[in-house]
């Protein structure tokens, strides 16, 4: 997740609304639209609550803003929790201030509560104030689901979990990443392997001294690609799409004509990879096979975990796919000239949107991570060994080799 001033928590649904194709510019949060009601509004953005029930989705409703960690409005560096999600390489508003959080209705009362968001103490007292604005209380959250492990989708899960016994599930595969973990010594070797200059580790150090919180979430129930979740009257069946992470998780609504796809696919920003610790796979070529996996659900609207519900998602992710390969071709350009260079090299040789000179603290910790699994994805062969890794009929092969 950018940093931003704010880290909000969305309870969306409601009545069927417009939803945004990709190439359409989402409007900002705090631009209202004529009949909306009034909005509470933390550093010039709003976030609206709603119940997600059958049929229905991601239309805005009453407003509640949720504010997670706050920094300086022009601090993109300092703690907020979650930074870990915008690709340096993207055209989006690089303070991305919330993270939503689905509130889904049961045929038997009961909420089951998706990504509950960020932990910090107003973030939990507003989050009930959420759901009491939208007449309900804590004591019908039955169940909380977790798409992927970082802190701003997973954190107040166990807050929920001890004041309502609710259950909390995660993919298996999750689960494992969350258990192996990374510890100081990893991210300093990590940063000598890469070539970082010695004056330059100090920042980057600093950076994750102040914003990298370890999950350490126990879930009750682990679960396996393919299995529903337990709510009563829904089908709501999960598809693993790990690349973002090791074991990230979509979850698809069928008969409400909805996925919710955590950081998976967003309708701007370009999900970094890879981030959740070391894989025995590349995490673009899993990457490139989850998005491949997810566009036969063109039809549905998708609800993400940040910015805005969007349709065309065969699109986007056709976008997101061309972004990979694009990248993957620049290094290997910068490689073909300089064999030997490190990671470090290699991306400040780069296009970047901000500019190489402009990146600090974690915008240039993601630039080098990225950096370090396209290298690896060449290293590959442009696969995991499979062509299924960029879809059918997509060939990456050719494309690096230009």
């Amino acid at each position: 997740m950018a940093r931003g001033p704010h880290r909000g928590v969305q309870l969306v649904g409601g009545p069927r609304g417009p939803a945004r194709t990709p190439g359409e510019p989402g409007r900002r949060l705090d631009e209202r639209v004529a009949g909306e009601p009034g909005s509470l509004k933390p550093g010039g953005w709003e976030n609206r609550p709603c119940l997600h029930r059958r049929g229905w989705t991601c239309a805005p409703h009453r407003p509640i803003a949720v504010p997670g960690l706050p920094v300086r409005p022009d601090d993109r560096s300092g703690p907020g929790g979650g930074g870990h999600l915008v690709d340096p390489d993207c055209d989006a508003e690089p303070r991305n201030p919330y993270t939503f959080c689905y509130a889904i209705a049961a045929d038997n009362g009961s909420i089951h509560l998706l990504d509950p968001g960020f932990d910090s103490d107003e973030n939990w007292l507003l989050l009930q104030d959420g759901l009491r604005g939208l007449g309900l209380g804590l004591d019908r959250v039955e169940s909380v689901f977790i798409t992927h492990l970082h802190p701003d989708h997973l954190g107040l899960a166990d807050r929920v979990r001890t004041a309502t016994g609710a259950r909390v599930g995660m993919l298996r595969r999750e689960q494992e990443a969350i258990r192996r973990g990374a510890g100081p010594g990893d991210v300093e070797a990590r940063l000598v392997a890469w070539g970082v200059p010695a004056g330059q580790r100090e920042e980057l150090r600093a950076m994750l001294g102040a914003s990298g919180r370890t999950a350490s979430l126990v879930a009750d129930v682990l679960l396996e690609d393919g299995d529903t979740l337990p709510v009563q009257g829904r089908a709501l069946e999960l598809v693993s799409t790990p690349g973002h992470t090791p074991g990230h998780a979509c979850v698809v609504d069928r008969d409400a004509g909805v996925l919710f796809s955590g950081d998976h696919v967003l309708p701007k920003i370009y999900p970094g990879l890879g981030l959740g610790g070391p894989t025995e796979t590349n995490p673009i070529a899993d990457y490139l096979r989850s998005l491949a996996r997810v566009e036969e659900f063109d039809a549905l609207e998708v609800a993400p975990g940040h910015e805005y519900r969007f349709r065309g998602l065969a699109e986007r992710c056709a976008a997101i796919r061309e972004h990979h390969v694009r990248r993957s071709g620049e290094a290997a350009r910068v490689i073909e000239r300089q064999p030997d260079a490190t990671i470090f090299e290699v991306a400040a040789q780069l296009p970047w949107t901000a500019g190489w000179e402009n990146l600090r603290g974690f915008f240039l910790f993601s630039a080098l991570s990225q950096t370090e699994v396209h290298l690896g994805f060449l290293r590959d062969g442009g696969t995991s060994g499979t062509d299924e890794a960029t879809g059918p009929g997509r060939g990456a092969q050719t494309v690096y080799n230009s």
